[in-house]
């Protein structure tokens, strides 16, 4: 969502919850706007999702976990990639061509993509204080979320 708000401002609510806690699409109102879901499964989210699309919101989806029936509608633009070696952020790194690569590698590391971040980041000429650096943010940032879901 970082990489995602930095290339796209704009004032919006989010909405978010526990690790686990992925059926968050059912919290967002129906009001015709835009709505954007990262990293929380289409088919755990399809009722309130069809919902949101037959309300008329469009809806911007990018996730890599299984997303079961995907509903064909204009109003939803999809970006959904199941592959073992890629991540939410690298689905929104590929669609800004790069532009905030560093935080695409936060994501991947944290998501302990390691061989796929480590090569995205020789790619990207990042020496390896950096690549370091990024590695454990991603992973701080990663496990302190489980910390504070477990603590």
């Amino acid at each position: 969502m970082v990489q995602w708000r930095l290339a796209h401002p704009e004032s919006n609510t989010l909405i978010t919850g526990v690790k686990r806690d992925i059926a968050l699409v059912k919290q967002v109102p129906p009001t015709g706007e835009q709505v954007t879901v990262m990293d929380i499964s289409m088919a755990k989210n399809q009722a309130a999702l069809t919902a949101l699309l037959a309300s008329g919101t469009h809806v911007f989806y990018a996730d890599h976990h299984q997303s079961g029936p995907i509903p064909d509608s204009p109003l939803l633009d999809a970006h959904i990639h199941t592959s073992a070696n890629t991540c939410t952020a690298l689905i929104i790194d590929r669609l800004l061509h790069g532009r905030y690569r560093e935080w695409a590698l936060v994501g991947a590391y944290g998501d302990n993509l390691y061989r796929t971040a480590e090569t995205l980041a020789r790619q990207s000429g990042l020496e390896t204080a950096k690549r370091d650096r990024l590695e454990r943010l991603g992973h701080y940032l990663n496990y302190n979320r489980l910390w504070r879901e477990l603590g």
